[in-house]
């Protein structure tokens, strides 16, 4: 049995997961919508996507925590688990806000929107 805050962590990460792709879906069709090519946002979502999956199986995997032998040995301190899936959060967040700045085209999005 996990102890409590590693089952937190879990659902934490794995509700992260889904608002991320959920937010990376819009992202991609708003700048297919405006590229007016499936190919550009699509390949955003799939890249997006690339990363859900390696996170997922990391954590299912036992990658973020070691092993010996066949005994699982987990951090002892949630602090580290925090601190990793907080950088994980922000590095992914960064790369998304680079994304969205540079590939989407705000001026006519709002012009849209006005209309």
């Amino acid at each position: 049995m996990r102890p409590g805050w590693k089952r937190s962590t879990f659902a934490l990460i794995y509700g992260f997961i889904a608002v991320r792709m959920i937010s990376d879906l819009v992202l991609a069709a708003i700048i297919s919508m405006q590229t007016r090519s499936w190919i550009t946002g699509g390949g955003m979502w799939l890249l997006c996507w690339a990363f859900y999956l390696l996170l997922f199986f990391g954590v299912r995997s036992g990658t973020f925590h070691g092993t010996y032998g066949r005994k699982v040995y987990y951090w002892r301190e949630p602090a580290a688990w925090w601190v990793g899936f907080g950088f994980i959060v922000l590095l992914h967040l960064a790369v998304t806000v680079l994304f969205a700045w540079t590939a989407i085209d705000w001026p006519a999005l709002s012009e849209s929107i006005e209309r």
